[in-house]
């Protein structure tokens, strides 16, 4: 059955409307509004024309009005434990070491990053042409290098381990180093407000490709810091012995603290 709507102007409906509110917020932004009242008077000619379902326009009418009053028609109906979150990763809670390696300096190195900045991961893509159409398959992976800074100390623990890393590339006589011998993981754990790990990146195969300029000047005086490029072989994602029981049962922070989980998660931090 058509459902008969007598002919109205909207705009003038609307702008009446408006003016008896007195609605300042509304007047300031009435162009990009009249916009959206368009798509309005088109859901209104629908139904003008009769509609057989209803229900079927009762979605794109919310989601317009919704939009004209920069709201989610949904907003109120969800419930509460579909938008619930537990606490969130925050970026100093962390800790990051570097291991491996034929090298006697410092191994592993830990203690002295203080800034990490991870490699993004992608899947080059291939696209092969069958019935009739170009479909799209992961081909090469590839990982952009790793940048981490280091905590330059009076030691010269952060220096001399990073000339041995390099000079293991290649040696001062010009020859080449073995992989075994310059390539290292760096790992990464992630741990939340009590201290223990949830999660654990490991990056293989590690190798400097950049040892990045020191700035010298006598009027900043600030912290030296070194820092270093490197290209990253593959990435794994260690959580097989820090399963959610023992996350939840063992402070990672203190070795000497038990708690309900395995003894194997029971480690000390760098």
């Amino acid at each position: 059955m058509a459902l008969g709507l007598s002919s109205f102007d909207l705009d003038s409906r609307i702008a009446g409307a408006i003016g008896r509110a007195g609605g300042y917020a509304f007047q300031r932004n009435v162009n990009n509004a009249t916009a959206r009242i368009n798509s309005i008077n088109g859901l209104i000619s629908s139904v003008e024309a009769g509609l057989a379902n209803p229900t079927k326009y009762l979605e794109p009418y919310l989601q317009s009005i919704g939009s004209l009053l920069g709201r989610s028609s949904y907003a109120n109906m969800l419930p509460s434990s579909s938008i619930a979150r537990v606490d969130p990763v925050v970026n100093y809670m962390w800790a990051a070491r570097i291991q491996g390696g034929s090298s006697s300096v410092f191994n592993p190195m830990t203690d002295v990053i203080d800034s990490i900045q991870t490699p993004s991961i992608t899947y080059n893509v291939k696209p092969v042409f069958r019935n009739g159409k170009f479909h799209q398959y992961p081909s090469e992976f590839a990982c952009d290098n790793l940048n981490l800074s280091m905590y330059t100390s009076i030691d010269g623990k952060a220096i001399s381990y990073v000339q041995d890393w390099v000079r293991r590339v290649k040696n001062f006589h010009g020859h080449w180093g073995m992989p075994r011998d310059y390539k290292r993981d760096v790992i990464l754990d992630i741990f939340d407000p009590q201290s223990r790990v949830v999660a654990q990146f490991v990056y293989t195969g590690c190798t400097p490709v950049s040892w990045n300029s020191y700035t010298f000047d006598s009027d900043a005086a600030q912290v030296v810091m070194t820092t270093l490029e490197l290209s990253v072989d593959d990435i794994r994602f260690d959580l097989d012995e820090l399963t959610a029981s023992s996350i939840t049962g063992a402070n990672f922070s203190d070795p000497s603290e038990t708690g309900s989980g395995p003894d194997v998660a029971q480690v000390s931090l760098p």
